[in-house]
């Protein structure tokens, strides 16, 4: 099996001989129960919101000097699961 057949018989749903580019069927963009945005998935997103929110909260509160650190900030957006509990355990000087 070539690399074409490979793409084209993928679980994802891209058909790239017939429109010569990647693109979504109609099986991916159909809505409904079972769409992406089932319930889970939206409660899902809500807690990584409010999550990221509270660690972006505790890394503007952790000031030095009465600057921001962006390392602070970048940690606290790009990882923010890990950056709670380390800002939890470790706390501001």
């Amino acid at each position: 099996m070539g690399v074409i057949e490979k793409l084209t018989n993928t679980s994802f749903g891209y058909n790239l001989l017939r429109y010569g580019k990647l693109s979504f069927t109609e099986t991916d963009t159909k809505e409904g129960p079972g769409s992406n945005q089932s319930g889970s998935n939206i409660i899902m997103s809500l807690v990584t919101t409010v999550i990221t929110i509270f660690a972006l909260y505790l890394a503007f509160k952790c000031k030095k000097d009465g600057k921001i650190d962006i390392v602070q900030i970048l940690l606290a957006c790009c990882c923010s699961v890990c950056y709670i509990p380390y800002r939890l355990a470790v706390p501001c000087k």
